[in-house]
């Protein structure tokens, strides 16, 4: 019983402890900071009405907390978004103790039609700004869901660490310029990681997710004994494919 309450003794001091300001409301008039961008899916489609919000976040160890909403919008019909907001002094430079989290909302996309990473998350962290009257770009791009086929041949483990895989890695999240690995302007993300193993000799995945309209990279994993080998494939996956892909054990 004592650990129970001294449990709640610790929750409560944290929630106590934890503090969030909505700063939405202020207008800022001059030396104003400005967090621009574009969200888009597959073909540069600007995608709408995805709300953003950017938050200045302070975590102090162990159990104090603070929050400061700075601002909400939304992608215009072009994709489009434009905030713009006073940075206070503690936030700048070397004063800042915490850093500026600009979230996104999907939770309104269908998960049949696009790939998320969740309904609200921190897309992009922000750990300094030097100064104010500054802009910043920061434009993302949100997959169309896709699924090819995949079947691993002739799977026959010698020790219970044997292992055929497949996992896909295809744009996804902010733009960076140049992503070699997938030949793309923007982030990375994967799919797989335990969802397409083989268990059986024979093993064919119908619903292996990839990006629609976008190159996909293919990573083949097999472990043998012991020693792992990795191979690679880049292929371009068109709308209403019919890819089916064979790889051997």
């Amino acid at each position: 019983m004592k650990k129970y309450i001294l449990l709640a003794l610790i929750l409560t001091t944290f929630l106590n402890c934890s503090k969030t300001d909505d700063d939405t409301e202020n207008v800022c008039t001059s030396n104003c900071t400005i967090v621009r961008g574009r969200i888009v899916t597959e073909n540069d489609t600007p995608l709408k009405n995805i709300k953003l919000r950017l938050d200045y976040r302070i975590l102090n160890a162990p159990f104090s907390a603070s929050t400061r909403i700075i601002k909400e919008t939304e992608t215009d019909e072009n994709g489009f978004y434009t905030m713009q907001f006073f940075i206070e002094d503690s936030e700048i430079g070397e004063n800042g103790q915490g850093y500026f989290a600009l979230l996104i909302d999907e939770s309104h996309l269908s998960t049949e039609n696009y790939i998320r990473k969740n309904d609200i998350y921190i897309a992009e962290a922000i750990y300094s700004l030097p100064t104010r009257d500054t802009i910043i770009d920061k434009s993302f791009y949100i997959p169309t869901k896709e699924f090819i086929t995949v079947t691993l041949n002739n799977f026959l483990p010698l020790s219970s660490n044997d292992k055929f895989e497949v996992q896909t890695l295809y744009p996804s999240g902010l733009k960076i310029g140049q992503n070699d690995l997938i030949e793309s302007q923007y982030a990375a993300q994967s799919s797989g990681f335990g969802n397409y193993t083989s268990i059986n000799q024979v093993e064919t995945f119908n619903n292996v997710i990839v990006a629609r309209n976008e190159k996909n990279l293919i990573t083949i994993i097999k472990v043998k004994n012991g020693i792992t080998t990795i191979e690679n494939f880049l292929i371009f996956v068109p709308e209403d494919n019919n890819i089916n892909l064979t790889y051997e054990y």
